[in-house]
C-alpha cells in the first residue's frame, strides 16, 4: 500500500514510513495520513476516488474536525495519537480489500459459467430456423428476415465474446492487485519483526 504521510512531526512520520511504502504526493497514494486540510475540494475528490484519508487532530482543532466530517473523512484520530491503531486500521483495510477482490473474482467466474451454459442455446435457435426456412415455399420472401436474424445473432456473439474478454482482463488485474496487497502485508510483517527485534535489543542495552 502506497501512503502519503505528512503529520507535521518527523518522529511520527518516521514510524508510519517504517510500516508502509511512503510516496511524495497525494496523487500517487492509496491512503494518506495528514494533520491539515489545505484544499477541501481536492481531498473530497480523493475520497470519491476510493483513497483512504486519515486525519490527525488536536483536542482543540474543532474547525478542522468539522471540515473533515463535512468533506467525508471518517477516520479522525485525536490526541493522544496511537500510531499502532492507525497502522492496524490500514492493514485491516488492505485485508478487507483483498477479501472483496476474491469475492468479486468468484462472482465473475460464476457469471462466466452461467454465460457458457446459456450461449449454446443461441446457436441452436439459428440452426433450427435454417432448415425450416428451406422447407418453406416462400423461401425467397423469408430470406431477408433470416439474414437479419443471423446478423443479430452474429452481433450478439461478438458482444458476448468482447464481454468475456473484458471480464477476463478484470480478473487478471484483480489477481495482480491481490498479489501486490499480499506483498504489502508481507513487507509490513517483515518490518514489524525488525522493529520488534531492534526494540528488544535497545531494552537489553538499557538494562
Amino acid at each position: 500500500m502506497k501512503v502519503y504521510i505528512n503529520t507535521g512531526y518527523k518522529d511520527l512520520d518516521d514510524i508510519f514510513k517504517s510500516s508502509f511504502e511512503a510516496v511524495n504526493s497525494l496523487a500517487e497514494c492509496d491512503a494518506a495520513i495528514i494533520s491539515y486540510i489545505s484544499n477541501k475540494d481536492y481531498i473530497k475528490s480523493l475520497i470519491s476516488a476510493g483513497k483512504k484519508i486519515i486525519l490527525l487532530a488536536g483536542d482543540s482543532d474543532y474547525s478542522l474536525i468539522e471540515t473533515a466530517k463535512e468533506i467525508g473523512i471518517n477516520d479522525i484520530y485525536r490526541n493522544p495519537i496511537d500510531p499502532r491503531k492507525i497502522i492496524d486500521a490500514l492493514i485491516n483495510n488492505v485485508k478487507e480489500g483483498e477479501n472483496m477482490f476474491k469475492e468479486e473474482k468468484t462472482k465473475l467466474r460464476n457469471e462466466f459459467s452461467v454465460s457458457e451454459q446459456n450461449q449454446p442455446e443461441v446457436f441452436e435457435v439459428s440452426q433450427e430456423q435454417e432448415p425450416e426456412a428451406c422447407k418453406n415455399p416462400y423461401e425467397d420472401e423469408f430470406e431477408p428476415i433470416l439474414a437479419e436474424i443471423k446478423n443479430i445473432l452474429a452481433k450478439n456473439k461478438e458482444i458476448y465474446e468482447r464481454r468475456i474478454s473484458m471480464q477476463e482482463e478484470i480478473i487478471k488485474q484483480k489477481e495482480e492487485e491481490i498479489i501486490e496487497l499480499q506483498k504489502t502485508i508481507e513487507e509490513y510483517q517483515e518490518k514489524e519483526e525488525k522493529r520488534k527485534k531492534v526494540f528488544m535489543e535497545l531494552q537489553n542495552l538499557l538494562q
